[in-house]
């Protein structure tokens, strides 16, 4: 979906409309649904990756406050990095891998949710809920323009 189509115009006036509309509390859902929902256009592969991320950063970011030790933070990070240089990288040696593409603000998003990471292990940075950092992380107007933000 490009941003400067009428139908990301028209998404962008829907989620605008039912995030003012509705209750506070309901907002964080409507903003999910609306993330889940952008990131669902570009495919479920890239939704899937989406996911693995946010899952990962999440469980991670809570070790690494818990457990601020330099070993559990590069494992997590390394992790992370693996992860986006297996999808910039491995498509380049061709073979199996050469179909391989990478999804839309995958380096966005991870460096973000590095971001994140490395700011519960200073200890700046607080773990959030689940819902909470879905939305920092796949907030659907920054996805795939960025820039990247702190935690």
């Amino acid at each position: 979906m490009n941003f400067l189509s009428l139908s990301f115009a028209g998404f962008g006036l829907c989620v605008f409309a039912a995030f003012w509309g509705l209750s506070p509390r309901f907002r964080p859902y409507v903003l999910a649904l609306a993330n889940l929902g952008f990131a669902a256009v570009f495919g479920w592969q890239g939704l899937a990756v989406l996911l693995a991320v946010t899952l990962w950063g999440f469980a991670a970011g809570r070790w690494c406050h818990k457990h601020p030790k330099p070993l559990i933070l590069s494992l997590s990070v390394g992790i992370l990095v693996a992860l986006l240089c297996s999808y910039k990288y491995l498509p380049l040696s061709g073979g199996m891998f050469s179909s391989l593409v990478a999804p839309v603000g995958l380096s966005f998003y991870t460096f973000k949710s590095i971001s994140y990471l490395v700011q519960c292990y200073q200890g700046r940075q607080t773990p959030v809920s689940a819902l909470n950092y879905w939305n920092y992380l796949s907030f659907f107007p920054q996805l795939s323009s960025g820039p990247i933000q702190p935690a």
